[in-house]
This record gives structure tokens, sequence and C-alpha cells, in this order.
């Protein structure tokens, strides 16, 4: 058995060295995965120059997948050892075949013989079976007591039934391995055992290699065809292609090239409107389908049943958040891919954030991800509210289009005037659309074409907007950014003639105090939090303006940086018997030493005396003893941290649900454990969502703040403290980034530069 590493024992140093040993990445990536993976997400194995170059990538097919996937006991040990093989074989369906795969044990039901036997009979085929209940089939065909089950339609067939002829003609009635196995157990694995299924070559392997698809295949796949619906439904990937390029109207022996109607915007919109639904427009209308997909007018169609709008209604969007602390600047987004919008900010001209990073020469932060699995209607109106938060709490928004928007649209070359001017050009949506694709789109996506009161489609006549009509329509929306986002040209006219400001249901902030009457009024109080209690309304001023740092009367007993040590911290350890006591009555000092790893040293604690092997059944005992999570995080941190690690407090139904835990004071004494605010992210994003949320962040001046500019000098300096890069590291990733960055590292450690 491998020795286990302590926590922490892979670094820079340790991770070369183990390394060395090796002369492919593969090689040490089987051999010692931990080292591989710390190397690898820190980006040091680039710095491995004596690894062999990767060879050239193999061609898979059935035969070689077969023959690589034999290597392995499982489909997880097929994937960490030849992923791309295994990629292969899951888009073509053919891990399906590899019998030999031991099955992952399922914990929550145990498929016996007999209770696989009293699921089977629920079925008539072993299709079925497999449809509906997979955990079930596959225990069967593991064990062979499928051909058990007489009442199967397949097992009906009589012993020595499939023979090679048989098989063969059971076999043609199927296009690739994957539905023939799905479709006749018996005769493939008759097939297979004989070695008569290599004779087969009418199956098709459906994954074509890269690059396969071009103007001349995509032609000769579409010639077996009748139409586009067809040509769709049978080789989506060609026909994909051959929209993209559009290549589909040299296609003259479809059905739709034969009638000779040219689908342009109108005629689109037309057929569009006999249609309830994207889906059912697809099933209708497959020409005039395509041509708006590829033009992107389905958006116009706003009649469409919204739930068909996958990707807007899909609950996975998210709202994040870069900040320069220092510099009181920030930026919020929304998206759905947040590693590549994250890489798109650190890489791409067009990001604001890669921008106001390189002018200014500031290192771009980690974002902090606000809110999380949201509809898309939803996000765009969270959006918004972030923008507008941190705009009140003092914030330059490096944000410069309308909240909702995707991507960076209305930059540039097609700003609102330009595109207005273009728009003028043309009668309808679909000549704009048609003679200029990249001004209609950015005008499509900010929401102005509402405001080309010249084009037919426009249904608000010309001067519609009035003062009347403004406010009737700006009744329907809580606030201003929301009024914006769902109709840009009433909000522009009420915006360009002033009359927003007579909106007072919008979430406002009112103007009665000023800095002195904040003054008078906090006067009052001994503390911030009495402050907000008291007057809520002052306090949030005060707050937004910077002004509670005048108030140098308040009581504050926070701890300067630096303060807690190893014996300032054994120190205050020593008042307390027991860890959960310690970070109760001191987080600060308590995080500081669970940080360090200075526990163990603190051997009076309870925990450390009666150490208690935690399992399912000794946590769900100790949970029954607490009403709530918290309580019992507070109760019996040790089970507790066992139970969230495996996943067991989503068993522990009895809990009370608070969803309004989070509020001043609990936020406060949450943050408390946590000396970054990205340490408090990561560890409580509920209490921290909802402390930024209510501005109540800056107040925890606790947080560290990095520095955010570091130079030759100032890396020097900080590395000479320390005897390794793991301990640099680990003291303060913005030096050691830096001087990683530059090459420095070599210098001050003492090591031969390359």
């Amino acid at each position: 058995m491998k020795e286990k590493k302590p926590n922490g024992y892979w670094n820079y140093d340790t991770c070369k060295e183990e390394a060395k040993k090796y002369k492919k990445r593969v090689d040490f990536q089987k051999a010692c995965s931990g080292a591989y993976n710390v190397a690898r997400i820190n980006g040091w194995i680039d710095e491995y120059y004596w690894f062999e170059p990767a060879k050239t990538q193999k061609k898979w097919n059935y035969e070689t997948c077969l023959i690589e996937a034999k290597k392995y006991t499982s489909r997880s040990e097929f994937q960490k050892g030849s992923n791309q093989a295994y990629f292969v074989a899951r888009v073509n369906g053919w891990l399906e075949e590899y019998d030999w795969f031991e099955r992952p044990i399922v914990h929550n039901k145990k498929w016996t013989y007999n209770t696989c036997k009293e699921e089977a009979k629920k079925y008539k085929s072993r299709t079925e079976f497999g449809k509906k209940c997979g955990g079930a089939y596959y225990a069967a065909i593991r064990n062979g007591w499928i051909e058990e089950y007489e009442w199967f339609e397949e097992n009906k067939k009589l012993s020595g039934y499939w023979t090679q002829e048989s098989c063969m003609e059971e076999a043609r009635k199927y296009e690739t391995r994957t539905t023939f196995y799905r479709g006749s157990y018996g005769a493939y694995k008759a097939a297979k055992k004989n070695g008569w299924i290599k004779d087969y070559n009418w199956f098709k392997e459906i994954l074509k290699p890269q690059g396969y698809w071009n103007y001349d295949t995509c032609k000769e796949e579409a010639k077996k065809y009748e139409s586009r619906g067809s040509f769709q439904k049978n080789c989506v990937r060609a026909y994909n292609l051959a929209l993209k390029k559009g290549w589909l109207d040299d296609y003259d022996w479809f059905e739709e090239s034969k009638t000779g109607k040219k689908w342009d915007y109108d005629t689109c919109m037309q057929e569009a409107k006999k249609y309830k639904s994207r889906g059912e427009f697809q099933k209708g209308s497959n020409g005039a389908y395509s041509v708006a997909l590829q033009n992107k007018w389905l958006n116009d169609y706003e009649w469409f049943d919204k739930i068909d709008n996958t990707y807007k209604h899909k609950r996975g969007h998210c709202i994040y958040v870069y900040v320069w602390e220092k510099e009181k600047v920030a930026y919020v987004g929304l998206t759905h891919l947040k590693q590549q919008r994250h890489r798109t900010h650190m890489t791409k001209e067009e990001s604001p954030v890669f921008r106001y990073s390189k002018d200014n020469g500031l290192p771009i932060p980690d974002p902090i991800y606000l809110e999380d699995k949201l509809a898309f209607e939803d996000a765009q109106n969270k959006e918004d509210f972030y923008i507008q938060r941190y705009r009140e709490q003092g914030y330059d928004m490096l944000n410069s289009k309308p909240a909702g928007s995707v991507g960076a649209y209305g930059k540039g070359k097609w700003t609102y005037d330009t595109c207005k001017e273009e728009a003028k050009k043309y009668k309808s949506r679909g000549e704009f659309s048609i003679s200029n694709q990249s001004a209609y789109r950015v005008a499509r996506i900010n929401g102005w074409l509402e405001e080309y009161d010249w084009f037919v489609e426009n249904k608000k006549p010309s001067g519609y907007w009035n003062y009347d009509t403004c406010k009737e329509e700006a009744k329907k929306y809580k606030s201003r950014g929301e009024f914006c986002v769902t109709n840009g040209s009433a909000y522009e006219v009420a915006r360009t003639n002033g009359w927003l400001d007579d909106y007072d249901w919008f979430e406002v902030k009112s103007g009665k105090w000023t800095y002195e009457t904040c003054l008078e009024e906090a006067k009052k109080y001994k503390t911030r939090n009495e402050l907000r209690k008291g007057c809520v309304s002052a306090y949030d001023v005060a707050l937004k303006n910077g002004w509670l740092d005048d108030y140098d009367w308040f009581v504050q007993n926070q701890k300067p940086s630096g303060y807690w040590t190893y014996d300032t911290c054994k120190k205050e350890a020593m008042k307390y018997t027991s860890r959960n006591e310690f970070c109760i009555k001191c987080s600060s000092a308590y995080q500081t030493a669970k940080r360090n790893g200075w526990f163990e040293d603190y051997n009076w604690f309870e925990e450390s005396k009666t150490r208690k092997k935690w399992d399912y059944d000794s946590c769900k005992k100790e949970a029954l003893k607490y009403q709530s999570k918290g309580d019992f995080c507070k109760g019996n941190g040790s089970a507790y941290n066992v139970a969230r690690k495996n996943g067991w407090l989503n068993d522990y139904d009895w809990f009370e649900k608070k969803n309004g835990f989070w509020n001043y004071d609990s936020c406060m004494k949450e943050a408390k454990k946590y000396t970054t605010k990205n340490d408090f992210h990561k560890n409580s994003s509920s209490a921290y969502t909802v402390a930024l949320k209510h501005g109540w962040l800056v107040e925890y001046n606790w947080f560290e703040v990095a520095k955010k500019k570091w130079d030759y000098d100032s890396c020097k300096d900080m590395a000479m403290k320390y005897k390794t890069r793991s301990e640099l590291k680990k003291a303060s990733k913005g030096a050691y980034n830096a001087a990683r960055k530059n090459g420095w590292l070599d210098e001050f450690f003492g090591k031969l530069k390359k």
C-alpha cells in the first residue's frame, strides 16, 4: 500500500523531485496522481522540460477502443487511463458492451436475485427493462440472471435458435452495434461470442474524425435524404455545418427547395405565427425554422412559449463580480459558463475587466459569485440589483451596457446613435437584418429595435411615448433597472425628459439624510449596530457615503492585523476546554490556529483526549439531538463535518430550514471566523451574500486587503522571510504569483536559472 503523504506535503520542490522520476506526463499521473494534480493546478508541470512530448493523436474506432478498454477493470479506470478512447466509446454507446467492467456499488438499494426478479416482472422485454430500471437490469446481466426471465420476448427463443444466419438476419434490422445490443441482446451475444459480428460491415460508426465534414462529404450525406428535416434527424453534425455555411440551398432535390419558396424575415415571421413554440415551428416548417435560426430571428417571436427557450429558463445562470477594493472599482456580470467567462475576462481585449486591469497595471482579482442557479430572467433582475447596490456603496462601475445583455455589445463601432442612423435606411427589421447583420444584432440585444418606430413591425406610432404613457408603463416595474431592461424605448424617453424622478415607487433612497443629520442621529447610539437597529435609513446613508468612520465614539473591539501568533493563540486557547467553545468565544484566534495546524498542540481539548470515529449511524444518532444544521455544527463540530463531507446532512429531514437566519448580528458573527472576504465567501456563501446585499461587508475591517502591486523589491523583501517557495505561497499568494510570473523565484530561493 502506497504511503499517504501528510496534508500540504506537495509543494513546488517536492513535486519537482517526484516528477524527475518519470519520462512522460502520463507516467507521472499514473504513478503519483497527488503530486501530478498539484503541479498541474499550479502550472508547474510546464517547467518539467525532461518530459517526452506527447505522441500524435491515435485514431479511435470500435476495435482500437475495445483493445484499449480491455486494459482496465472499470469505466473510471478507463477514463483516467485513456480519456480520449473513453470519450469516443461513450459517444458511440460502446461502453455498455464492455461487460467486464465492474459496476459501481449502489448504496441506496441493493439488487439481489429476488429484488431483480420482482423488478423484471414489470416489463415485457429486456429493452424495456434496461430503459426503465438500469440498476436492476445491469445487476441481472452481470450475475447471469436475465436468462431466467422466460417472460421476456427475447428469451422465448428456443435454445440454439441464434445461428449464424438468424443472427445476421436480426442484425440487419439495426444500423449500429449499440442499437443491435439494446434491441436484441440474445442475438448480439451469440454473434459476438462466435465472432460473426465482424462480418456486419453495414454497422455505422457515429463519431467521424475531426475535419471529416466538408462541402463534398456533407453533400454526399445529404443525397441520402428527401428533405431538410430527415437530413437533420439522421445526421445532425453534417446538417448543422451545412446550415452554418449556407450549403443547404445547393441541395435542390430537397422537398423544400422544389416548392421554390424564399424565406426572408417577413415570410418567416408569418409562418412562425402559426405555432406556439420553437419546437412546433421546427416540426411544422423546418425550412422556415432553419432560416430563422441561422439569422437569429427566433428571439423576435415573442409569442412562443417561454418554457420553450431552454437557455433562458435553464436554472444555471449566476451573478458574479470583480472587485478592486482599494480603487473602489467593480464589474458585475451574468453568465451560465463560469470558467469560459472568467477566461474571457482574463485574456480578451473586449472585456472591460481585462482593459481596466491592463490600463492601470493591476492584477485581475478572482471573481466572487454572488448568486447561482438562477433562471435567465431572474438573473437579469439580480444583475441590475447588484450593479445599483455597488454604485450606492461608492464603487465606480465598469458596466457600460444594460443589465442582462450578454457579451460586449453596444461598444465600439455600433453604438446607440450609429445603430439608429443605420436602421433609418431600412423599412423593416428583415431588411435591416439582411443588409447589416452586425448592427441589427447589437440593436436587438440592447432592446433598441422597439424605438425604430418607422419599422413596419413596431406597433407604437411615432410620439406614442409621452408623460402619461411612460408613467403607466413605469408602474409595471419596481426599479429603474427593471424598467430599462424590459422597455428600453419608454425608459429612454422618460430619462431624456427627466420624468424618472417622478416615479417615487422606484427603489430609490430618500435624500433626507445629509452629513449633519446623520451625525446628529448617530450621536444617540454607542455602536454601529445600535444605529442600524435604531435608524436604518440614516445608517444606510452613512454607510454608503463612508461617514461611519467619522463616528469615533462607536465601540470597536477588533484586534490589530497580525495580532494572532502561535503564542497568543495558545494563550487564548487555554481559556477553553474544547475546540467548539474556542471557536464560539474567539473565532479569529480559532481560525488562525486551524489554518496553521496548531490544534495538535492543544492536548487539553476534550476532542484530543477522546477522539471518536464518526460513521453514518453514530453521526445520525448525534444529529438527532439538534433541531437545525447550525445547532448541530455548534454542538458537535467533528460529527457535523463528517456528515457534511459525506453528504449525510440531507438525510436529516427533521432539521429546521432557517431561511431568515442571516441578519446583521449573525452575519458579523460568522464573518469574524475568517480573515479574508474570499475565505468568508467560500466557507459561508449564504451569509456572505446577505452581507454583500445589505452593504455590511464594508464594516468587516478585520479582513486582510491583498497587496495589489508587487514589484521586484517588495517581492524580494517578502520572500526573504521564508525558507521555501511553499511557505511564501501560503503566506502571500500575491507576492508568490508575481515572483513566479516574472521568473524571480529561482533567484530568491537560491536555484539556478534554467
